[in-house]
């Protein structure tokens, strides 16, 4: 179904383009390099004894991993497509059986067995929180080195350039903030970042992120008139709104949806009314889909006793409703928990 979504819609993937930096394989080749740096041991030839039997390999072996590969995987340095390697596996067979084992009587392995395409891999979003109280902030900045050291310690490197920090203060007095330091640099404190695909900003609103979110479902509402202009039942149309666009416009609704302004709601729920006009159906509203949502989180929280916020869901004394939290912030009051609780003892 979706191939047919896409062809009645003219989509198309960009193939992102690889960049030619030599700087930049030279670095990589240098990190990888490090690693064998403290092995200076000789490398030596084992031959095997006259009488010993050496390892081969059988050709129905050889045949049948020829046809256990997997054709979705990249291509190695030969640039031979997995699949052509699969469907050629009856007329591989014998030839690299042959390859194999010679590799394997003389003792040596060819130099072209040697080689691969290593594709680095980044982990991004790591973060570090901290609580500041009365300006102490050395346990804050303590944690950071540790985290520093630490990564020295893996080998990785931070790229501080990339490393932001937000500052959450609602204080009537704010005092200034002494710049954190990263290897001697210091970090750049902003107004917003977003992390796990959710804005956050340091006055903690969310006119921010429903506003990137509603940009990015109407851009999915010109497909779904595409849809239409091409006649398509209802069923199919509905699939593809939530499927495409109800689940963007509730990305992690249960985070923000008690702080959300009445405007912020307008505007996303006018994206829901754009889609009901176009599908010809009705659509849950945004305001149902968020309390169902925090219902459903709020349930699993209080079932599951490994859940480090269990205790907030502890039932009265008659055991059949929740106990409130104590809020001293509206902020606080609106918050997933307290809303969370407020759901469930109104079912």
């Amino acid at each position: 179904m979706w191939q047919g979504i896409q062809s009645i819609t003219d989509y198309r993937a960009a193939t992102p383009l690889c960049e030619d930096n030599t700087a930049f394989l030279n670095e990589l080749n240098k990190y990888f390099g490090q690693f064998e740096a403290l092995n200076d041991a000789p490398v030596r030839k084992t031959i095997p004894h006259p009488g010993e039997q050496a390892l081969s390999l059988d050709v129905a072996d050889v045949r049948g991993t020829l046809r256990r590969i997997n054709t979705r995987k990249a291509a190695g340095p030969d640039n031979i497509p997995g699949w052509v390697l699969k469907e050629c596996a009856d007329q591989l067979a014998h030839v690299l059986t042959d390859i194999f084992n010679t590799s394997l009587n003389q003792a040596v392995v060819p130099s072209c067995f040697k080689t691969a395409t290593i594709i680095p891999k980044y982990a991004d979003d790591t973060t570090v929180v901290g609580l500041i109280r009365d300006d102490n902030d050395p346990v804050y900045r303590e944690e950071v080195e540790q985290l520093v050291d630490w990564c020295n310690l893996n080998n990785l490197v931070l790229n501080v350039d990339k490393t932001k920090e937000i500052i959450v203060d609602f204080r009537r007095i704010q005092r200034s903030h002494t710049p954190l330091l990263i290897n001697n640099s210091a970090v750049e404190a902003v107004s917003s970042i977003k992390f796990l695909g959710v804005q956050i900003t340091d006055n903690l609103t969310w006119s921010l992120n429903t506003a990137a979110l509603v940009k990015r479902a109407q851009q999915r509402l010109h497909f779904l008139r595409r849809m239409r202009r091409a006649h398509l039942p209802p069923p199919i149309l509905t699939t593809f709104y939530r499927g495409t666009i109800e689940s963007i416009l509730t990305s992690c609704i249960s985070v923000w949806s008690g702080g959300c302004k009445a405007s912020d709601w307008k505007t996303v729920q006018r994206v829901v009314r754009t889609a009901e006009k176009i599908t010809g159906t009705s659509l849950p509203s945004i305001w149902d889909t968020a309390d169902k949502r925090c219902l459903t989180r709020a349930y699993k929280i209080s079932k599951d006793l490994t859940h480090p916020h269990h205790d907030l869901f502890a039932l009265m004394a008659y055991g059949k409703r929740f106990q409130s939290i104590h809020c001293r912030t509206a902020r606080f009051c609106n918050s997933f928990f307290p809303q969370a609780i407020r759901l469930l003892n109104s079912g």
